[in-house]
């Protein structure tokens, strides 16, 4: 499969199988909600497999240099912000949706079982 507006080059698996799951959605409203099918027949093509992707982890000398550019920053919040991520690798978008309600609320209850492994002395040399 290749994408016509791309250069050619192969539309990789993990957009096949992205197409492939909003195709299935479509189908099993056809099927469930407007009885216009009789199954989803997109539930009997195979998922390929994806590639695990990249992890990579800053080096001392980038965080580093990260932490420091934040502390010169204007905005007040951003070190915060990244420290937050840096010590629970959460992503940009689940930092901006944390209000104190619902972070009290996930973790009540699990304070007490809970040790974050956080090595502080990497992450503000």
């Amino acid at each position: 499969m290749r994408d016509e507006d791309a250069t050619d080059a192969p539309i990789k698996q993990a957009t096949v199988n992205r197409y492939l799951a909003a195709l299935s959605k479509v189908c099993k409203w056809a099927w469930k909600d407007l009885g216009w099918l009789t199954s989803n027949p997109v539930l009997a093509v195979t998922k390929g497999a994806e590639s695990p992707g990249i992890v990579r982890f800053l080096n001392d000398d980038e965080r580093s240099a990260l932490l420091l550019a934040c502390k010169a920053s204007d905005d007040p919040n951003i070190s915060c912000a990244v420290v937050l991520a840096l010590a629970t690798g959460a992503r940009a978008g689940n930092l901006r949706m944390l209000t104190w309600e619902t972070t009290l609320t996930s973790i009540e209850g699990r304070c007490d079982s809970f040790t974050p492994k956080i090595d502080n002395r990497a992450m503000f040399r």
